[in-house]
């Protein structure tokens, strides 16, 4: 499903289903929902500051600090927005919940939840970068054997050569990369190692 906000319809009427969208993504049931009421429960520093820079603030969004108790909250809630872990164990206690955005590319918490009269949706197109230098850095810190070479270095230990301290390793353009998945992480990746590796 697709939900769309449509501000003009009042709080007290349910969604309505709407439209068929046809995308690249697959076939999408528009779901036209009331200006929503948000809840944000989140530890992600610098997320509230996000959401205002983007002109997301206002009384329709409702933040819980963590270790705060969300319980009067989540009873008008439309929309959650936060780690899945976190958010996990509140769905059951949101009996208006129409959708729940993860702030983090996977939801596998969400998969123990029995209740699934909601929509998941996850965060995506902004891991790719991070992800394919975090890749990159393990790549190379692997094939130079990096954290030996730094335990020998914090022991004072002086290898007259790479071979005398057993340490080989294969330069970078010698090596083929295998990518499985080509969404944004993968295909960040691939162009990342397209720099150096086959």
């Amino acid at each position: 499903r697709t939900l769309v906000v449509d501000p003009s319809r009042r709080r007290d009427t349910p969604p309505r289903s709407g439209p068929v969208v046809h995308s690249a993504a697959g076939t999408h049931t528009c779901v036209y929902m009331p200006r929503p009421a948000v809840l944000v429960v989140s530890q992600i520093a610098g997320l509230r500051a996000a959401f205002e820079a983007r002109g997301l603030a206002g009384p329709w969004i409702r933040w819980t600090e963590t270790g705060e108790d969300p319980a009067l909250q989540l009873q008008s809630c439309d929309v959650l927005v936060g780690e899945p872990a976190l958010l996990a164990p509140l769905v059951a206690s949101a009996p208006r919940l129409a959708w729940l955005q993860s702030t983090f590319a996977g939801c596998n918490q969400l998969l123990d939840v029995p209740r699934r009269d909601y929509t998941v949706t996850r965060l995506a197109g902004c891991f790719g970068p991070d992800m394919g230098e975090y890749c990159t850095l393990h790549i190379l810190a692997l094939e130079r054997q990096y954290e030996e070479q730094r335990r020998m270095q914090s022991r004072a230990e002086w290898a007259a050569s790479r071979a005398s301290a057993g340490f080989t390793y294969r330069r970078l353009s010698s090596l083929t990369l295998g990518v499985l998945g080509l969404g944004d992480i993968g295909s960040e990746i691939a162009r990342v190692a397209h720099h150096g590796l086959r």
